[in-house]
């Protein structure tokens, strides 16, 4: 997914993608930064991917936003380089998620 324009009115900040059109409230935490990243992200022209919050509709809702390559795998471009990990697909993390669950059901209470 690339962003395309990045807009707020009243209520909302959208994003504008190639997969359509997503928002956040204005009131969540964290939203004046957010449109800062989506404003460098559109800019820049990069594959983003996103996550909501709550259940929420990833269709309709984004709650965070980060540039990924082609394989869905996170860019760590403001990580110095003796700071970079590898990169993690997000499928990875919740491949690990689900690991981690699976393992607390096996604990004995």
């Amino acid at each position: 997914m690339r962003i395309q324009k990045v807009y707020k009115d009243d209520r909302y900040l959208y994003i504008d993608t190639d997969e359509g059109i997503r928002k956040q409230k204005l009131t969540y935490s964290g939203s004046d930064e957010l449109e800062e990243e989506c404003h460098r992200l559109a800019k820049k022209g990069c594959l983003v991917d996103h996550k909501t919050v709550g259940g929420w509709s990833r269709d309709e809702w984004f709650a965070d936003i980060w540039e990924v390559d082609q394989n869905n795998n996170l860019i760590n471009e403001n990580l110095g380089s003796s700071e970079k990990k590898d990169n993690v697909t997000i499928s990875s993390l919740n491949d690990l998620e689900e690991a981690d669950l699976s393992l607390d059901s096996k604990k004995k209470v």
